[in-house]
């Protein structure tokens, strides 16, 4: 079995997160039936490491480490490396986060919890979860059915979501005739057909729309065969005979 006295180094950078690293350290307690708070305290002085055990003495000044509990020193250092998020600006994040392109349903939501941990809607979680999810969703087809019939939760939504994706999915693979992996070259080859049909489509409007003053055809001007040619009648180059 592992040694209870030994945790990885907490390494005080951008990206860290202190809360999680107290989180891993709790369940490493639990793990080995520490329950002393004078033995958790002196484990995690011990593998904090270094500059980590600077920075909670310089926070702690001017009491020494062994004056305070192990909650204390972990609050201590939750609030000097996590300090308070602005609730209006996590609900701002919240709020503006779409599903991406080739997202799946379940990384948008997990992104959406994930964004609302800070945002303290309280009670009113599950109804802000099933707005934005709604809201954000990129399936306009799904969007629109889900505003229709007015799901009235979250959970209800996300079923609902994941049920079509999953037969969309399917259905293509059917369709296809391939495998599960071939789906989402798939999905991008057809988005990507219908932009370069559009696009052809509309050159392709443009160019016949105009007739042409030479012959009088279905072609652009400067394309006719008559464009070197003399009318017979009045004499002016570029004209049919």
């Amino acid at each position: 079995m592992a040694n209870p006295n030994q945790f990885e180094v907490f390494v005080p950078e951008k990206g860290k997160r202190e809360n999680l690293y107290i989180e891993r350290l709790n369940f490493h307690f639990e793990a080995h039936g520490i329950t002393d708070d004078a033995k958790k305290r002196a484990v995690l002085l011990s593998v904090c490491g270094s500059s980590t055990y600077s920075l909670i003495r310089s926070v702690i000044s001017p009491k020494p480490p062994n004056e305070l509990s192990y909650e204390e020193i972990t609050v201590a250092m939750r609030q000097y490396f996590n300090p308070a998020p602005s609730e209006i600006v996590e609900r701002f994040r919240f709020y503006k986060r779409d599903q991406r392109p080739n997202e799946s349903i379940a990384d948008f939501v997990a992104e959406l919890r994930r964004l609302s941990e800070h945002c303290n809607f309280g009670n009113g979680l599950d109804t802000a979860l099933r707005d934005r999810f709604v809201c954000g969703i990129a399936d306009e087809g799904l969007q629109r059915r889900l505003l229709a019939e007015q799901v009235p939760t979250f959970d209800v939504a996300l079923r609902e979501a994941l049920a079509t994706e999953t037969a969309r999915l399917q259905a293509l693979e059917i369709r296809t005739g391939g495998c599960t992996e071939d789906v989402q070259h798939v999905r991008m080859k057809s988005r990507q057909q219908k932009s370069t049909d559009k696009a052809t489509g509309s050159r392709q409007r443009t160019e016949f729309s105009a007739k042409c003053y030479r012959c009088g055809g279905a072609h652009d001007a400067q394309a006719c065969r008559f464009i070197n040619e003399r009318c017979r009648y009045c004499e002016r180059m570029g004209r049919a005979t």
